[in-house]
């Protein structure tokens, strides 16, 4: 003897319940709410039961009210950013003061090799850049 799972066992009651859009979303929730409602962006007629228009995807379920914007006042407590940004100068600032001492003292003995410190600049710049992006957003 063969016994329907719960599941099983609601999926036929659905599709023969002959609800209307029973057959084509066999998958979703018996529809309670038979009526139909307009999609206010593209015109079309969705089941009124469904959270989004089958169209366009039009969302009608309220916007989530706890995901507020962030103020100004978040910006002064990011300590990442801010940390970043300062390591960052620090990093950058040494690479070219280590560039100009090593320059400058080639120069005055008349030429000579100096260090470029390529890889510090660009090391602390892209490091203050990102925490600056991490200030900011």
């Amino acid at each position: 003897m063969h016994r329907a799972t719960p599941d099983a066992e609601r999926m036929r009651v659905q599709v023969t319940a002959g609800s209307p859009g029973a057959i084509e979303d066999a998958g979703a929730p018996m529809a309670t709410d038979l009526s139909q409602k307009t999609c206010p962006r593209c015109g079309k007629d969705v089941p009124g039961w469904r959270d989004h228009c089958l169209a366009c995807g039009y969302d009608y379920r309220p916007p989530d009210l706890s995901a507020r914007p962030r103020d100004a006042s978040h910006r002064s407590s990011n300590p990442v950013g801010v940390g970043d940004m300062v390591i960052g100068g620090l990093i950058c600032a040494v690479g070219i003061a280590v560039t100009a001492v090593t320059y400058n003292d080639a120069v005055s003995s008349g030429g000579g090799t100096y260090i470029v410190a390529w890889g510090a600049i660009v090391f602390g710049g892209i490091r203050f850049l990102r925490g600056l992006a991490r200030f900011v957003g």
